[in-house]
């Protein structure tokens, strides 16, 4: 059974520990109190990772 959530998260860049790109999603991991390893699926994973990757050459 798929489960699929509407909800939107934040993530604070800094609070990013890691990110890990799978075929057809990514996993992230937070520093976070209880963080737990959280799974996107439906997406071009290396296309996230590198735009995750690459937002803190925007702002400089």
């Amino acid at each position: 059974m798929l489960f699929f959530s509407t909800k939107s998260i934040k993530y604070a860049y800094e609070k990013i520990i890691s990110i890990i790109p799978f075929d057809d999603g990514i996993a992230l991991q937070a520093n976070r109190v209880n963080a737990k390893t959280t799974c996107y699926v439906g997406l071009d994973g290396l296309y996230v990772y590198n735009i995750v990757l690459n937002i803190k050459n925007i702002n400089s």
